[in-house]
């Protein structure tokens, strides 16, 4: 796995947004903004619920980028380009770590009977700038 740079190792932190970019299985690009946790396994993490798009997109390919922005200065930024691997969230342990890092409840926006998803972004290639 490609390490995350000193630099810009703080974003990693940050309770900001990210735009999540993944191929469709038609091979369009699609992009959407996320929350994410840097996990206690050193790993970057989303999650999604199952009915999402960007679920069915990482099924049919697993090829996407992350792009994180310093809230601070838009211009500072870091790209993760790589594979993103997808795995239940069953006990919601990572869906409520990021409740905790945000300051939401993010499990009281899901219906009753909801499936959630880890999705677990494999950097392959980091860019930074600023």
């Amino acid at each position: 796995m490609t390490e995350f740079p000193d630099s810009h190792r703080d974003l990693l932190g940050a309770p900001g947004f990210a735009a999540f970019t993944a191929h469709t299985p038609a091979g369009e690009m699609q992009s959407t903004m996320v929350w994410y946790l840097l996990d206690d396994d050193g790993q970057l993490k989303i999650t999604s619920t199952g009915d999402r798009q960007k679920v069915h997109n990482l099924e049919a390919d697993p090829r996407v980028t992350l792009l994180l922005f310093d809230p601070a200065n838009m211009y500072r930024t870091m790209e993760l380009r790589g594979r993103a691997s997808i795995a239940l969230d069953a006990d919601l342990v990572v869906q409520k770590k990021i409740g905790v890092k945000y300051d939401d409840d993010v499990t009281s926006h899901d219906e009753p009977g909801t499936v959630r998803y880890v999705i677990t972004i494999l950097p392959e290639k980091i860019n930074t700038f600023g």
